[in-house]
């Protein structure tokens, strides 16, 4: 199952806007779906994002928290009943940020962190306009297991911190959704020093959107390339499948390809 769906529309002005939400594909996993379209134009970046966690619980009213000893801009929502610290999502969401910048390392993004419960349905459309800086709101789904929670979070945030920066920068690279996936698991790596098999990106999935397609297919194909470096159920940092992980992330580009 697909751990994490992250679709992306660009487009290269602000006359491009993204007007219809993008559905959810059939099937979808717990994680559910972070769509993101961006749209740039004269140093602004406009972000709307498509937001879907399945559920049958109904959402209550969120506590919302500033993260006043991070690097990053972070504001985080949490709804009932939360279990994560909102200092742990800070700290976690500001470590995932940074260690993601390392691609685009003159680009910055702010970020607003739903928390949502397992179990919680959330079905929400956001968007923002800022200059230069773009503004991702992201849903990150809870759950009992901390280390679930930890590496669905640094992951989700790190794929798509890799796309918000190189389309900031005018990187056409940006957009490639293979590169995005390993953006995530390097950085659970490095962060959390594992990267769990519940953890890997996963499976093909149906949608009429070429876009969740194009992801879904990249997730598979991620999956299937580093699923030989599992050992007991991870890939832990300083084992051989580790460093074949570590090696793969170094590989990796670092600067703008074909930057505007």
């Amino acid at each position: 199952m697909h751990r994490i769906l992250a679709a992306l529309l660009l487009s290269g002005s602000l006359g491009g806007c993204v007007t219809a939400p993008i559905a959810p594909p059939e099937a979808i996993a717990s994680n559910g779906m972070n769509a993101l379209s961006l749209v740039r134009g004269a140093g602004f970046v406009h972000v709307v994002t498509d937001l879907y966690l399945p559920g049958t619980a109904a959402p209550g009213l969120p506590e919302t928290y500033a993260c006043p000893d991070a690097a990053t801009r972070i504001r985080i929502a949490a709804y009932p009943p939360a279990t994560l610290p909102a200092t742990d999502a800070c700290a976690l969401i500001d470590a995932a940020a940074r260690h993601a910048q390392q691609w685009y390392p003159d680009r910055r993004a702010a970020y607003t962190a739903l928390l949502v419960p397992h179990g919680t349905r959330l079905d929400l459309r956001t968007r923002s306009l800022r200059f230069r800086v773009p503004h991702l709101t992201l849903a990150m789904r809870v759950y009992e297991a901390r280390a679930r929670t930890e590496a669905n979070l640094v992951d989700l945030v790190a794929h798509e911190t890799f796309h918000a920066l190189g389309f900031a920068a005018g990187d056409r690279g940006a957009v490639d959704e293979r590169t995005a996936y390993y953006a995530g698991l390097c950085t659970q790596l490095a962060v959390l020093g594992t990267i769990p098999e519940a953890a890997l990106p996963g499976a093909p999935l149906a949608s009429d959107n070429a876009d969740v397609v194009e992801s879904a297919d990249a997730a598979y194909r991620v999956r299937r390339e580093i699923y030989g470096w599992l050992q007991d159920g991870e890939i832990r940092a300083g084992t051989p499948g580790g460093e074949r992980m570590q090696a793969r992330c170094r590989d990796l580009p670092r600067v703008p390809s074909t930057a505007e």
